[in-house]
């Protein structure tokens, strides 16, 4: 069909007595081609004409797919081809700042060009040092300087790679790194005015850098030692209280660093603990955190404040009052409390542990409840 009105339309061509066009043409169609009035759209999807690429998860038009799989296809280029590919997609995306996709494309080239039969080690050079500029623009300052490490593995001389590594080393505070790398740049410059000037800026700063990072280390030493006789002093006042603790790691815990564990104050000579303390509701899927319960604190007068005076919203039917409702902490089964005895009594009773986390908790049930009730029928009760 599509030759016999080729046909026909060169037929027309080439006859001069024909004035007027066959109505059989007139009826053509341009149906495989663009259409005009998508001209614009039609262009950016065409691999020659458009001017930005699909981003990822956006659909690929099928002649650059075919492209990119020609390009990219290990049976039509040598795998120091495929690196080279990769590194120029790698140099697009980083030229559009896209670090983190241009050091997708460095990784696979690099991968790539391993595998040649015979490594190019100028190429891996470069693409290490490429990796290295993505990782420092993301501010990965540790992994810029691993791979200018590996750069200089196959170009020692390589200067780039070597400033590099010395920018990421001052950022990352580690002063003695850049004058190592400061003393290779200077041995490998070859006089070179600009590198010496860099080296000389560098070993300045580094100097500086170190000389206040010493005053900066002399304040974490003396809080450290402040930090260590806290914890003492902490560890001390527990253990003449007779308290006993299944750990003592959580005076160094993140807890421990952020304030949140046992305080010790001083009251008229007299040294008293404020403990973190968790409450908790089962019936309702409450608790309550309590930041500072001090030791001489009865639970009855704790929790008529939390409970009598301010009831909680969740308490409907106002069953938690301090005269209805009973505690309990976990030992091998659960074990009652006295609502009038202190924190600090409950503390060093006979069965209790303190938990690793330094954290009191207790379960708070209501009498005469049914859900209580049913709680306690399914744990053991300690006499």
């Amino acid at each position: 069909m599509a030759k016999d009105r080729i046909d026909e339309i060169v037929n027309y061509l080439q006859d001069d007595s024909q004035a007027e066009l066959p109505d059989s043409l007139k009826t053509f169609k341009y149906a495989d081609g663009w259409d005009p009035d998508k001209l614009e759209e039609e262009l950016q999807s065409h691999p020659f004409f458009m001017t930005k690429f699909p981003e990822p998860g956006e659909p690929v038009p099928p002649l650059l797919e075919a492209f990119q799989q020609l390009k990219y296809s290990e049976n039509d280029n040598t795998p120091h081809e495929l690196a080279l590919n990769h590194k120029e997609d790698g140099m697009f995306h980083f030229k559009l700042k896209k670090y983190r996709i241009a050091c997708s494309c460095f990784t696979t080239a690099i991968t790539m060009e391993v595998k040649s039969e015979e490594v190019d080690k100028t190429l891996l050079s470069q693409l290490f040092n490429n990796r290295a500029a993505c990782m420092f623009f993301i501010q990965n300052y540790r992994s810029c300087v691993q791979d200018c490490e590996r750069a200089l593995q196959y170009d020692p001389a390589y200067l780039k790679a070597i400033r590099r590594a010395i920018s990421a080393c001052e950022k990352l505070g580690r002063f003695d790194d850049v004058e190592k790398f400061c003393e290779v740049l200077e041995n490998v410059a070859n006089g070179d005015e600009g590198a010496i000037k860099f080296v000389c800026e560098k070993r300045i700063a580094a100097r500086k850098g170190k000389s206040a990072g010493g005053a900066d280390r002399r304040k974490e030493l003396v809080l450290e030692k402040r930090k260590k006789m806290e914890i003492e002093r902490i560890l001390k006042e527990v253990e003449e209280r007779g308290i006993r603790i299944a750990s003592t790691a959580f005076v160094e815990s993140d807890a421990a660093n952020e304030g949140k564990i046992v305080k010790v104050t001083e009251l008229n000579g007299q040294k008293i603990l404020h403990w973190p303390v968790l409450l908790m509701y089962p019936q309702y899927s409450q608790s309550d955190f309590i930041e500072e319960f001090c030791e001489a604190t009865s639970f009855s007068d704790h929790l008529y404040e939390m409970l009598d005076r301010d009831p909680p919203a969740w308490d409907q039917e106002k069953e938690y009052r301090v005269d209805n409702i009973e505690i309990y902490y976990i030992h091998q089964g659960f074990v009652k409390v006295d609502m009038n005895s202190s924190l600090g009594e409950a503390l060093k009773s006979e069965k209790y542990i303190l938990p690793s986390n330094g954290v009191p908790s207790f379960f708070v049930l209501a009498k005469d409840n049914r859900f209580c009730e049913m709680f306690k029928e399914r744990v053991d009760i300690e006499k």
